[in-house]
């Protein structure tokens, strides 16, 4: 039995997005503690989605399958997954709770698209504190990630002038 790698949630958003992009049907066991599963669905079509032109700590993974919807909140979850030749599994868990996500047998080039992953490619979230001494690193970071082909894809202004922009390249679906 293969053991599941523990990622990033940018990599299981990605792995989402494959199931999504090639109408992978995908079933879901939400488990309290190490009870029983405490719900649990049968294959169904699989949306994803992330909030993440918020705090940190509200930034969220959105998983739907079928009509129901689950809200996974970035910095409270840990997330691993496995890829293996037939199928992806995902497990997104906190202290309380356990959701695990397996596909049907897919075909190989959704398992190949899987796999083609690059974490530079995510979008990157800025914080912009107008007021800081690191301001003008801040500044020079963002720029470059425009030179490189990013583009700013949203724009959150805080109290006191503080900014936090969500910055990434126009193919990569963010909301």
């Amino acid at each position: 039995m293969s053991t599941l790698l523990p990622t990033t949630p940018a990599f299981a958003f990605h792995l989402l997005n494959v199931m999504q992009a090639h109408n992978v049907l995908c079933s879901m066991e939400l488990k309290g503690g190490q009870a029983d599963p405490l719900l649990g669905i049968a294959y169904q079509p699989v949306k994803v989605d992330r909030i993440l032109d918020c705090a940190p700590e509200d930034q969220s993974l959105i998983v739907s399958l079928g009509e129901a919807e689950f809200a996974f909140n970035l910095t409270g979850h840990r997330f691993a997954y496995l890829v293996s030749k037939r199928q992806i599994d995902i497990c997104v868990s906190s202290e309380n709770h356990s959701a695990w996500f397996s596909t049907t047998t897919m075909k190989k080039a959704a398992l190949d698209a899987a796999l083609d992953y690059d974490s530079e490619s995510d979008d990157k979230i800025i914080h912009i504190e107008v007021t800081s001494e690191d301001f003008e690193d801040a500044f020079q970071f963002l720029t470059n990630l425009i030179r490189e082909g990013r583009v700013i894809k949203s724009v959150k202004v805080l109290g006191d002038g503080n900014q936090v922009l969500t910055v990434g390249y126009v193919g990569k679906v963010c909301s």
